[in-house]
Parts: structure tokens; sequence; C-alpha cells
């Protein structure tokens, strides 16, 4: 038996698209032939769309590792520490740089930073074919709140078109956070996540296996960004898709085909997943 954890964006479908029907044959087949199947994303579970928790699968590792489900047991859940939350909100609101926060369930953030990521995530719909007028998962879940560090249970920290780099945000917060480039992005290079620093998708993969009474040499990651570099790294099989990062393809153990040239079927086929 394998354990598959799968990305969403740019993995299992194009962002806000529908996952192509190929890829939901793949998931299919690999159950039945007795493998697990796992989400494994940075959103959210109140991000995570419709179509996604119609597919039948094993469980969910989402929030960046910070919330897991196995067999509809929750096996983990780990908010940020809110001791070194407000100093991150302090920087971003004092250089102005547009941020929200995701609960489990919520995307909240003041007016003016709601309407930025609003613009932004319809901006990424577009790019992939989705008119502007079709409504738009994320933005339907954005609540208004005018004092975030007053907010419990944020899972992560979400800024657009920093002028701070990367670099500079993990030399000021490595210490607590880990900081990487957003997973959704609009080709503007500072716009980043920020979770906790005791969480990842490497050790949500490690927390599911253990659950199984596996080890990570059972596991098979599936990605395509920077957020999915532990996992690939950490699985026994890293897959890299043909759409993703060259940085990701360098360290994966096989590159599959693009997402909507049937990647993920063609990988789990060649890697007899099924």
């Amino acid at each position: 038996m394998k354990i598959i954890f799968l990305d969403l964006d740019g993995t299992l479908n194009e962002s806000f698209t529908p996952a192509p029907e190929s890829a939901l044959e793949a998931i299919r087949r690999a159950r039945v032939a007795g493998n697990k199947v796992f989400i494994n994303t940075g959103r959210a579970v109140g991000e995570v769309p419709v179509f996604v928790k119609a597919i039948e699968m094993d469980g969910m590792v989402t929030s960046q590792g910070a919330y897991i489900e196995a067999d509809g047991k929750v096996l983990f859940d780990k908010p940020l520490p809110s001791e070194h939350v407000k100093e991150v909100y302090d920087l971003l609101e004092t250089n102005h740089i547009p941020h929200v926060l995701e609960t489990q369930h919520e995307i909240v953030g003041s007016r003016e930073n709601l309407d930025y990521a609003k613009e932004f995530f319809i901006s990424i719909q577009e790019s992939h074919g989705v008119k502007r007028d079709v409504p738009n998962e994320l933005v339907g879940i954005m609540r208004e709140s005018d004092d975030l560090s007053k907010e419990a249970q944020a899972r992560k920290i979400l800024y657009y078109d920093s002028n701070i780099t990367l670099k500079e945000m993990e030399e000021m917060f490595g210490n607590y956070f880990t900081i990487t480039a957003s997973s959704i992005n609009n080709q503007k290079s500072e716009n980043g996540e920020i979770g906790d620093i005791e969480v990842s998708k490497a050790r949500g993969m490690e927390i599911v296996a253990k659950y199984y009474g596996c080890t990570i040499e059972d596991t098979v990651a599936v990605g395509d960004g920077a957020n999915d570099m532990t996992m690939i790294k950490a699985a026994g099989l890293g897959i890299a898709m043909g759409n993703g990062d060259e940085a990701i393809k360098e360290i994966a153990d096989y590159i599959a085909d693009k997402v909507t040239n049937d990647g993920l079927y063609k990988a789990f086929e060649e890697n007899g997943l099924f």
C-alpha cells in the first residue's frame, strides 16, 4: 500500500477550475488498487473546492500541514502561535502590504485588504479562462475584521505585492514561522504565505503514515510549487507536475506531464499506482 498526497492548484486542477476527468479516474483506480489518497494543500478546510470534497478519498492535510483528517478523524490541529502573530501584522500594516489571514473556514481582513485579495483571486480565475462574473469560491468565504490581532485560530497569513522580499521576511520571522512564495501566484514574486514553523506538508505526511502503521518511504507526493518542496523531498516517491516550478522539478524523482495533459493519470499509471 502507498499513501498518495496530492497538492491542489496546479496539480489536481488548475486554480479555480475543475479537475480533469482523467485525474479523478486516477484517484479511483489508485484506491481500488489498495492505496490511500489524500489532499495535501496550503488551503484551509473552508477553501477546499466543493468538487474536491465530493471526491472519494481517505482524508486531507490542509493549511500547510496545520490540520489533518484521516478516515473522518482529526489527527492534528494547530493554529498559529499567537504570541508572535501581532509582530507580523504590525510590520505588514506599517509597510502598507495587503494581507489577510486564514482561519479554518474563513479569509479575514480589513475591507481594503479583502478588496485587494478579491481582485487577486479573480485575476487568477480569469487567467485560467474563467469569467469574472463566475462566483469565486475564496471570495465567498471572506469576512471583514478591523483588528486581526483579536482573531483566534489563524492557520496562515497571506500577503501580496510586498516591498519586503521573502528572504528579508525569513530573516525577521524565520525563528517562528515559515515564509514561502504564494501557492496561488499571479507572477508577482513577493506574494507570500506565513505559516507555523512546526508544521509542514512533509510533517503532515509523517503523521498520516504513522496513523496507518507505515513509514515516509511508503508515501508518494505530487506537487507543482514552492510550498510543495518539503513533501516532494520527504516522500518515498516525489512527483513534480510538468507545469510546475523548475526548482521542484530538480528535486523530484519523476516529472509528470502538465495537469491539463492528463499528467496525474499518466504519472499514476507509469509509477504503478494502479
